[in-house]
Protein backbone atom coordinates (compact mmCIF):
# COMPACT_ATOMS: atom_id res chain seq x y z
CA UNK A 1 0.00 0.00 0.00
CA UNK A 2 2.85 2.26 1.04
CA UNK A 3 4.45 2.45 -2.76
CA UNK A 4 0.71 3.21 -3.93
CA UNK A 5 0.78 6.20 -1.66
CA UNK A 6 4.69 7.03 -2.70
CA UNK A 7 5.13 5.60 -6.47
CA UNK A 8 1.71 6.84 -7.62
CA UNK A 9 3.40 10.12 -9.37
CA UNK A 10 6.02 8.53 -11.34
CA UNK A 11 3.53 6.65 -13.79
CA UNK A 12 1.34 9.06 -15.29
CA UNK A 13 3.84 10.58 -17.65
CA UNK A 14 7.44 9.69 -18.18
CA UNK A 15 9.36 9.75 -15.08
CA UNK A 16 11.33 13.62 -16.03
CA UNK A 17 7.58 14.92 -15.65
CA UNK A 18 6.24 13.46 -12.33
CA UNK A 19 2.20 14.36 -11.75
CA UNK A 20 0.02 13.24 -9.32
CA UNK A 21 -2.54 10.61 -10.79
CA UNK A 22 -6.06 11.47 -9.54
CA UNK A 23 -7.52 8.02 -10.84
CA UNK A 24 -4.91 5.67 -8.59
CA UNK A 25 -5.80 8.06 -5.54
CA UNK A 26 -9.31 7.78 -6.44
CA UNK A 27 -9.23 3.26 -6.20
CA UNK A 28 -6.71 3.79 -3.43
CA UNK A 29 -9.14 5.68 -1.11
CA UNK A 30 -12.59 4.03 -2.29
CA UNK A 31 -10.57 0.59 -1.57
CA UNK A 32 -8.86 1.46 1.78
CA UNK A 33 -12.64 2.97 2.93
CA UNK A 34 -13.88 -0.52 1.50
CA UNK A 35 -11.52 -2.50 4.10
CA UNK A 36 -12.65 -0.58 7.00
CA UNK A 37 -16.58 -1.51 6.00
CA UNK A 38 -15.92 -4.96 5.12
CA UNK A 39 -14.52 -4.85 8.86
CA UNK A 40 -16.85 -2.51 10.82
CA UNK A 41 -19.64 -2.09 8.51
CA UNK A 42 -21.44 -5.35 8.93
CA UNK A 43 -24.60 -5.63 7.33
CA UNK A 44 -25.43 -1.80 7.10
CA UNK A 45 -23.32 -1.50 4.51
CA UNK A 46 -23.38 -5.05 3.06
CA UNK A 47 -26.70 -5.65 2.24
CA UNK A 48 -26.46 -9.15 -0.02
CA UNK A 49 -26.48 -8.11 -3.71
CA UNK A 50 -25.33 -4.20 -3.04
CA UNK A 51 -22.84 -2.45 -4.71
CA UNK A 52 -20.74 -2.42 -1.68
CA UNK A 53 -21.36 -5.87 -1.35
CA UNK A 54 -20.00 -6.59 -4.78
CA UNK A 55 -16.82 -4.60 -4.41
CA UNK A 56 -15.52 -5.58 -0.85
CA UNK A 57 -13.82 -8.68 -2.16
CA UNK A 58 -11.54 -7.02 -4.09
CA UNK A 59 -9.92 -5.02 -1.99
CA UNK A 60 -6.84 -6.26 -0.80
CA UNK A 61 -6.74 -7.79 -4.79
CA UNK A 62 -6.36 -4.21 -5.86
CA UNK A 63 -3.70 -2.99 -3.30
CA UNK A 64 -1.80 -6.07 -4.06
CA UNK A 65 -1.62 -6.00 -7.71
CA UNK A 66 -0.99 -2.47 -7.78
CA UNK A 67 1.75 -2.08 -4.93
CA UNK A 68 3.72 -4.65 -7.30
CA UNK A 69 2.62 -2.39 -10.80
CA UNK A 70 4.03 1.09 -9.14
CA UNK A 71 7.10 -0.57 -7.80
CA UNK A 72 7.46 -3.76 -10.35
CA UNK A 73 10.78 -1.73 -11.82
CA UNK A 74 12.58 -2.20 -8.95
CA UNK A 75 12.63 -6.03 -9.09
CA UNK A 76 13.84 -5.24 -13.03
CA UNK A 77 16.61 -3.03 -12.32
CA UNK A 78 20.17 -5.20 -11.69
CA UNK A 79 21.48 -3.44 -8.43
CA UNK A 80 18.36 -4.75 -6.07
CA UNK A 81 18.81 -1.55 -3.76
CA UNK A 82 15.26 -0.53 -4.04
CA UNK A 83 13.93 -3.58 -3.56
CA UNK A 84 15.81 -3.50 -0.18
CA UNK A 85 14.56 -0.16 0.29
CA UNK A 86 11.26 -1.21 -0.34
CA UNK A 87 11.46 -4.20 1.89
CA UNK A 88 12.49 -1.68 5.08
CA UNK A 89 10.09 0.59 3.89
CA UNK A 90 7.30 -1.66 4.71
CA UNK A 91 9.06 -3.58 7.78
CA UNK A 92 9.23 0.05 9.83
CA UNK A 93 5.11 0.73 9.59
CA UNK A 94 4.70 -3.53 9.88
CA UNK A 95 6.85 -3.65 13.27
CA UNK A 96 5.54 -0.10 14.79
CA UNK A 97 2.36 -0.50 14.44
CA UNK A 98 2.11 -4.06 14.95
CA UNK A 99 4.12 -3.20 18.98
CA UNK A 100 1.88 -0.65 19.61
CA UNK A 101 -1.53 -2.77 18.83
CA UNK A 102 -0.45 -5.27 21.24
CA UNK A 103 0.17 -2.50 23.96
CA UNK A 104 -3.60 -0.75 23.39
CA UNK A 105 -4.79 -4.48 23.34
CA UNK A 106 -3.11 -4.63 27.18
CA UNK A 107 -6.28 -2.15 28.35
CA UNK A 108 -8.71 -4.14 27.13
CA UNK A 109 -7.05 -7.84 27.41
CA UNK A 110 -4.22 -6.74 30.52
CA UNK A 111 -3.52 -10.70 30.42
CA UNK A 112 -2.62 -10.99 26.75
CA UNK A 113 0.25 -13.50 26.33
CA UNK A 114 3.23 -11.84 24.63
CA UNK A 115 3.66 -14.73 22.45
CA UNK A 116 0.99 -13.10 20.14
CA UNK A 117 3.34 -10.10 19.78
CA UNK A 118 5.94 -12.60 18.74
CA UNK A 119 3.72 -14.13 16.28
CA UNK A 120 2.57 -10.12 14.91
CA UNK A 121 5.54 -9.69 14.12
CA UNK A 122 6.59 -12.44 12.44
CA UNK A 123 3.21 -12.53 10.27
CA UNK A 124 0.11 -12.24 11.71
CA UNK A 125 -1.98 -12.70 14.73
CA UNK A 126 -5.35 -11.65 16.70
CA UNK A 127 -3.85 -8.26 17.71
CA UNK A 128 -4.48 -6.52 14.57
CA UNK A 129 -5.19 -8.83 12.07
CA UNK A 130 -5.08 -6.60 8.91
CA UNK A 131 -1.27 -6.67 9.12
CA UNK A 132 -1.53 -9.86 7.13
CA UNK A 133 -1.12 -7.67 4.38
CA UNK A 134 2.01 -5.96 5.47
CA UNK A 135 3.57 -9.42 5.85
CA UNK A 136 2.52 -10.47 2.86
CA UNK A 137 4.16 -7.78 1.26
CA UNK A 138 7.43 -7.91 3.04
CA UNK A 139 7.69 -12.11 2.38
CA UNK A 140 7.04 -11.65 -0.98
CA UNK A 141 9.37 -8.66 -1.99
CA UNK A 142 11.95 -10.72 -0.17
CA UNK A 143 11.33 -14.15 -2.30
CA UNK A 144 11.18 -11.50 -5.89
CA UNK A 145 14.34 -10.02 -4.59
CA UNK A 146 15.81 -13.16 -4.02
CA UNK A 147 14.94 -14.78 -7.15
CA UNK A 148 16.12 -11.44 -8.82
CA UNK A 149 19.41 -11.37 -6.97
CA UNK A 150 19.70 -14.88 -8.60
CA UNK A 151 18.94 -14.49 -12.15
CA UNK A 152 18.39 -12.25 -14.86
CA UNK A 153 15.17 -10.08 -15.50
CA UNK A 154 14.09 -13.13 -18.29
CA UNK A 155 14.58 -15.73 -16.15
CA UNK A 156 13.10 -13.56 -12.86
CA UNK A 157 9.91 -13.01 -15.11
CA UNK A 158 9.69 -16.58 -15.99
CA UNK A 159 10.66 -18.12 -12.53
CA UNK A 160 7.60 -15.72 -10.62
CA UNK A 161 5.39 -17.00 -13.59
CA UNK A 162 5.78 -20.50 -13.57
CA UNK A 163 5.49 -19.97 -9.09
CA UNK A 164 1.99 -17.89 -10.02
CA UNK A 165 0.98 -20.91 -12.02
CA UNK A 166 1.70 -23.55 -9.09
CA UNK A 167 0.03 -21.10 -6.70
CA UNK A 168 -3.52 -21.29 -8.79
CA UNK A 169 -2.99 -24.68 -8.98
CA UNK A 170 -2.68 -25.11 -5.72
CA UNK A 171 -5.96 -23.15 -5.11
CA UNK A 172 -7.84 -24.91 -8.13
CA UNK A 173 -7.18 -28.35 -6.64
CA UNK A 174 -8.03 -27.54 -3.00
CA UNK A 175 -4.82 -28.35 -2.20
CA UNK A 176 -4.05 -24.79 -0.51
CA UNK A 177 -6.73 -25.47 1.66
CA UNK A 178 -6.22 -29.06 2.39
CA UNK A 179 -2.63 -28.50 3.28
CA UNK A 180 -3.07 -25.54 5.72
CA UNK A 181 -7.11 -25.40 6.86
CA UNK A 182 -5.96 -27.33 9.88
CA UNK A 183 -3.21 -25.64 10.84
CA UNK A 184 -3.34 -22.80 13.53
CA UNK A 185 -4.86 -19.34 12.78
CA UNK A 186 -1.44 -17.24 12.36
CA UNK A 187 0.20 -20.09 9.98
CA UNK A 188 -3.28 -20.44 8.06
CA UNK A 189 -3.78 -17.15 7.55
CA UNK A 190 0.11 -16.40 6.38
CA UNK A 191 1.39 -19.77 4.48
CA UNK A 192 -2.44 -20.00 2.91
CA UNK A 193 -2.88 -16.34 2.04
CA UNK A 194 0.91 -15.91 0.49
CA UNK A 195 -0.41 -18.86 -1.94
CA UNK A 196 -3.12 -16.51 -2.94
CA UNK A 197 -1.54 -13.52 -2.99
CA UNK A 198 1.91 -14.63 -5.32
CA UNK A 199 -0.50 -14.18 -8.36
CA UNK A 200 -1.48 -10.93 -7.61
CA UNK A 201 2.37 -9.62 -7.21
CA UNK A 202 3.78 -11.22 -10.00
CA UNK A 203 0.66 -9.57 -12.31
CA UNK A 204 1.63 -6.35 -11.08
CA UNK A 205 5.19 -6.72 -11.72
CA UNK A 206 4.27 -7.73 -15.79
CA UNK A 207 1.91 -5.07 -15.59
CA UNK A 208 4.09 -2.81 -14.91
CA UNK A 209 6.13 -3.07 -18.54
CA UNK A 210 2.92 -2.21 -20.12
CA UNK A 211 1.52 0.31 -18.10
CA UNK A 212 3.69 3.53 -19.22
CA UNK A 213 2.26 2.12 -22.85
CA UNK A 214 -1.32 4.16 -21.73
CA UNK A 215 1.01 7.61 -21.55
CA UNK A 216 1.17 7.73 -25.33
CA UNK A 217 -2.82 7.36 -25.81
CA UNK A 218 -4.85 10.08 -26.22
CA UNK A 219 -7.88 11.01 -24.49
CA UNK A 220 -10.44 9.66 -26.53
CA UNK A 221 -9.15 6.14 -26.81
CA UNK A 222 -8.53 6.45 -22.94
CA UNK A 223 -12.75 6.94 -22.21
CA UNK A 224 -13.42 4.22 -25.15
CA UNK A 225 -10.84 1.92 -22.45
CA UNK A 226 -12.34 3.28 -19.30
CA UNK A 227 -15.83 2.69 -20.39
CA UNK A 228 -15.45 -0.69 -22.33
CA UNK A 229 -13.33 -1.79 -18.83
CA UNK A 230 -16.83 -0.84 -16.63
CA UNK A 231 -19.17 -2.68 -19.54
CA UNK A 232 -16.87 -5.69 -18.68
CA UNK A 233 -16.75 -5.53 -15.41
CA UNK A 234 -20.79 -4.93 -14.89
CA UNK A 235 -21.37 -8.30 -17.12
CA UNK A 236 -18.54 -10.30 -15.57
CA UNK A 237 -20.20 -9.37 -12.13
CA UNK A 238 -23.47 -10.56 -13.32
CA UNK A 239 -22.63 -13.16 -14.85
CA UNK A 240 -20.38 -14.86 -11.89
CA UNK A 241 -22.88 -13.54 -9.21
CA UNK A 242 -26.30 -15.09 -10.92
CA UNK A 243 -25.49 -18.29 -13.35
CA UNK A 244 -22.17 -19.00 -11.72
CA UNK A 245 -22.33 -21.12 -8.08
CA UNK A 246 -18.70 -22.46 -7.95
CA UNK A 247 -16.56 -20.26 -5.67
CA UNK A 248 -12.30 -20.81 -5.71
CA UNK A 249 -11.68 -22.96 -2.27
CA UNK A 250 -8.96 -20.89 -0.59
CA UNK A 251 -8.77 -17.91 2.14
CA UNK A 252 -10.69 -15.03 0.62
CA UNK A 253 -8.73 -14.27 -2.20
CA UNK A 254 -8.06 -17.51 -4.64
CA UNK A 255 -8.83 -17.72 -8.27
CA UNK A 256 -8.54 -15.82 -11.77
CA UNK A 257 -11.94 -13.79 -11.15
CA UNK A 258 -10.55 -11.67 -8.42
CA UNK A 259 -7.49 -11.33 -10.28
CA UNK A 260 -9.19 -10.47 -13.72
CA UNK A 261 -11.26 -7.67 -11.54
CA UNK A 262 -8.26 -6.16 -9.74
CA UNK A 263 -6.69 -5.54 -13.40
CA UNK A 264 -9.88 -4.45 -14.39
CA UNK A 265 -10.00 -2.02 -11.66
CA UNK A 266 -6.71 -0.77 -12.12
CA UNK A 267 -7.23 -0.31 -15.85
CA UNK A 268 -10.13 1.72 -14.90
CA UNK A 269 -8.01 3.85 -12.76
CA UNK A 270 -5.08 4.73 -15.45
CA UNK A 271 -8.14 5.99 -17.99
CA UNK A 272 -10.64 7.83 -15.34
CA UNK A 273 -11.75 10.81 -17.40
CA UNK A 274 -10.74 13.17 -13.89
CA UNK A 275 -7.22 11.99 -14.79
CA UNK A 276 -7.34 14.63 -17.41
CA UNK A 277 -8.13 17.59 -14.94
CA UNK A 278 -4.93 19.77 -14.57
CA UNK A 279 -6.37 22.22 -11.73
CA UNK A 280 -3.76 22.01 -9.04
CA UNK A 281 -6.70 23.11 -6.65
CA UNK A 282 -8.57 20.06 -7.80
CA UNK A 283 -5.08 17.96 -7.44
CA UNK A 284 -5.00 19.50 -3.94
CA UNK A 285 -8.28 18.29 -2.74
CA UNK A 286 -8.25 14.67 -4.29
CA UNK A 287 -4.72 14.58 -2.26
CA UNK A 288 -5.78 15.69 0.80
CA UNK A 289 -9.15 13.47 0.88
CA UNK A 290 -7.24 10.42 0.20
CA UNK A 291 -4.04 11.16 2.08
CA UNK A 292 -2.60 8.71 4.59
CA UNK A 293 -4.47 5.49 3.70
CA UNK A 294 -0.97 3.52 5.25
CA UNK A 295 -1.96 4.89 8.13
CA UNK A 296 -6.13 4.04 8.71
CA UNK A 297 -4.82 0.79 7.23
CA UNK A 298 -2.62 -0.09 9.50
CA UNK A 299 -4.01 1.00 12.67
CA UNK A 300 -8.13 0.92 12.12
CA UNK A 301 -8.15 -2.86 13.38
CA UNK A 302 -7.30 -1.62 16.64
CA UNK A 303 -8.90 1.85 16.68
CA UNK A 304 -12.15 -0.21 15.45
CA UNK A 305 -12.34 -2.12 18.89
CA UNK A 306 -11.81 1.06 20.56
CA UNK A 307 -14.81 2.47 18.43
CA UNK A 308 -17.02 -0.30 18.98
CA UNK A 309 -16.27 -0.11 22.59
CA UNK A 310 -17.33 3.54 23.37
CA UNK A 311 -20.93 3.11 21.24
CA UNK A 312 -21.35 0.06 23.36
CA UNK A 313 -20.63 1.98 26.53
CA UNK A 314 -22.94 4.85 25.04
CA UNK A 315 -25.88 2.19 24.00
CA UNK A 316 -25.19 2.89 20.07
CA UNK A 317 -25.38 0.20 17.80
CA UNK A 318 -22.09 -1.09 16.14
CA UNK A 319 -21.52 -2.34 12.90
CA UNK A 320 -22.67 0.52 11.03
CA UNK A 321 -22.00 3.43 8.72
CA UNK A 322 -21.68 6.01 11.47
CA UNK A 323 -18.88 3.52 13.10
CA UNK A 324 -17.19 3.25 9.73
CA UNK A 325 -17.14 6.83 9.48
CA UNK A 326 -15.97 7.24 13.04
CA UNK A 327 -12.92 4.58 12.65
CA UNK A 328 -12.02 6.16 9.59
CA UNK A 329 -11.83 9.83 10.31
CA UNK A 330 -10.09 8.89 13.88
CA UNK A 331 -7.38 6.90 11.97
CA UNK A 332 -6.95 10.07 9.54
CA UNK A 333 -6.76 12.44 12.45
CA UNK A 334 -4.07 10.23 13.96
CA UNK A 335 -2.22 9.92 10.69
CA UNK A 336 -2.34 13.72 10.32
CA UNK A 337 -0.74 14.52 13.37
CA UNK A 338 1.94 11.82 13.16
CA UNK A 339 2.31 13.07 9.46
CA UNK A 340 3.55 16.64 11.02
CA UNK A 341 6.61 15.16 12.82
CA UNK A 342 9.48 16.37 11.11
CA UNK A 343 11.22 12.69 10.12
CA UNK A 344 11.09 10.61 7.02
CA UNK A 345 11.02 7.44 9.44
CA UNK A 346 8.18 8.59 11.10
CA UNK A 347 6.29 9.63 8.08
CA UNK A 348 6.25 6.53 6.82
CA UNK A 349 4.40 5.31 9.37
CA UNK A 350 0.90 6.86 7.69
CA UNK A 351 2.30 8.09 4.14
Amino acid sequence: MEEIVQETNNLEKPKEDKQFVVGVAILRFFMCFMIVSTHYGGQALFKLGGMFYVFQEFHVPVFMLMSFLLCGHYFLEPSGIKCKNRILRMVIPFAFWGIVSYLLSLIMWPNLPLYLLGWQLLTVSHINVSLWFLSMMIWISGLFWLIRYLSNKKVFLIVVSIFSIICLVLQYTGLNVWLFNQTIFEIRVSVGRIVEMIPYATAGVWLSLTIPHLYKVNFKIKIIIFVSTLAVMGAALIIRNQFISYRTPGYDYAGLFKLSMAALLVLTAYTNPLNAINSSDFKATIKWITAFTMGVFCMHDVIGRFVEWGFGALGWPIKNVLAVLAIYAICYLISFLINLIPNKYVKQLVA
